[in-house]
């Protein structure tokens, strides 16, 4: 049972990569990380700000020393890096980070696009990759308190308010996924992406909390704030490639079969 799929494996691993390189599938994510980290971080920090109580960090920040349990020269690096919300927000920073969010929706969406093989999206259909974005900071944000609900939970609620952020992920990303494909690719080959997407994020939230907490304290022990923003951007690279090649793993695992489509003609 098991010879036969070792070759299987093998021809899967290969279109993997053949379809990695024609995508430029690494060289993207590092894009579209670059956008994301322009376009919503400002916007994360603009929103809290208008909405957290008065105090001296901001609530983002707080966030982040709190998931990966920082302190010290690191917890003080990014408190520096992100203080707290102001309610004013220039014409420049506001242009910036508009251009920014349109800017990312379109690389995220071209790169789905080419993952899918569906067209890209014409002018009049941009608002789908807007919508796009704006679903990405409310899942960003109802897992963020999903996950301080569950730090001091018990350990049945934790359980239940895990499996919530993962019920996010899972519907955030099948949502958004037929939103900028305009509905061409079947329900079925999306709820495979939009799982294996799921559990991509769950394996970066781990190596978030194992490898990159430990990262981000020698980089700002090193070089203040400036590490912390090579470490938050490192994240935002690994998470965006994870969701990329989440996706593209379950467009190649679910091409043979389309529900829809008649079966192709056996090769020789």
């Amino acid at each position: 049972m098991t010879a036969p799929r070792l070759p299987e494996l093998i021809r899967f691993g290969q279109r993997i990569a053949v379809r990695m390189k024609e995508l430029e599938l690494i060289d993207r994510s590092f894009t579209i990380a670059a956008s994301a980290f322009v376009a919503l971080l400002p916007a994360i920090l603009l929103i809290s700000g208008a909405f957290e109580p008065t105090g001296q960090t901001s609530v983002v920040a707080t966030e982040i020393i709190n998931r990966m349990g920082l302190d010290g020269i690191a917890a003080d690096a990014v408190r520096v890096l992100l203080p707290r919300g102001q309610s004013r927000f220039y014409l420049i920073g506001l242009f910036i980070t508009v251009y920014g969010a349109f800017s990312l929706s379109r690389r995220a969406t071209r790169l789905y696009a080419a993952i899918w093989q569906v067209p890209v999206l014409r002018l009049p259909q941009q608002w789908r990759g807007l919508v796009w974005v704006a679903m990405q900071l409310i899942e960003v944000t109802a897992v963020a308190v999903l996950r301080d609900q569950a730090r001091d939970a018990r350990p049945l609620p934790k359980l239940l308010l895990f499996a919530g952020a993962i019920a996010v992920w899972f519907g955030v990303e099948l949502l958004a996924q037929r939103l900028i494909t305009l509905g061409r690719i079947p329900w079925n080959r999306l709820t495979v992406a939009a799982g294996l997407v799921a559990l991509g994020r769950l394996l970066v939230a781990i190596w978030t909390v194992v490898y990159l907490a430990r990262s981000l304290t020698q980089q700002a022990e090193q070089y203040g704030p400036v590490g912390v923003v090579f470490s938050i951007f490192t994240s935002l690279f690994v998470l965006i490639g994870a969701v990329m090649l989440a996706t593209l793993l379950a467009a190649v695992l679910t091409e043979r079969a389309p529900a829809t489509e008649p079966a192709p003609a056996a090769a020789g």
